[in-house]
């Protein structure tokens, strides 16, 4: 029987997400990766200030002005997305809802 691997769908890495502040540099994120095959979900869960928002903000290619990612690569449909230009968020195909912990009756959805 010969099986073949498809590349997943959606890949995410990340060296390092960092950001410039007035006293200097802070790592946010660092060595983050994960992938999904087609139809496949996932949930992205921690504690407050764990890096959940940085980390949809680099796969939606939305970080502040003073936060860059270094060293990753998102892949979607084994093409690679340009860093910083929002190109997943204008493919429809990727989604985030935020569960508004904390902020009651508050939910959204990014189109």
């Amino acid at each position: 029987m010969h099986t073949t691997e498809s590349a997943p769908a959606f890949s995410y890495a990340c060296g390092t997400i960092s950001a410039k502040l007035s006293r200097g540099e802070r790592v946010l994120l660092q060595d983050v990766s994960f992938s999904l095959s087609s139809g496949e979900r996932m949930a992205i869960i921690g504690e407050t200030g764990s890096g959940k928002t940085m980390l949809a903000l680099s796969i939606l290619g939305l970080l502040p002005a003073n936060v860059r990612m270094q060293g990753g690569c998102i892949q979607m449909d084994g093409a690679a997305l340009p860093a910083g230009k929002g190109g997943a968020l204008r493919t429809g195909s990727l989604g985030a809802e935020s569960s508004g912990a904390g902020k009651a009756g508050q939910r959204g959805a990014a189109p």
